[in-house]
């Protein structure tokens, strides 16, 4: 049976692998994820304008660097 190597791997998957190894880290990062979610959804609540704006630049960011991305592919 051959080895996995860590290039084979998808994100989420590294991910897993990462939490597995060190659960206390993967364990604080969702901790933080939740606590920025929250944040996110207070902005949303606060000042909806600005968070759609922030909302729509994330996209168009996110858009950009998987079009660039797929370029260079």
């Amino acid at each position: 049976m051959s080895e996995i190597q860590l290039d084979e791997l998808t994100l989420p998957q590294r991910v897993f692998v990462a939490a597995v190894q060190n659960p206390f880290r993967g364990v604080l990062i969702a901790l933080l994820f939740g606590f920025a979610f929250s944040f996110f959804i207070a902005l949303w609540l606060a000042f909806p304008r600005l968070a759609a704006g922030f909302s729509l630049a994330t996209l168009v960011v996110v858009a950009v660097i998987v079009g660039v991305v797929s370029l260079l592919r």
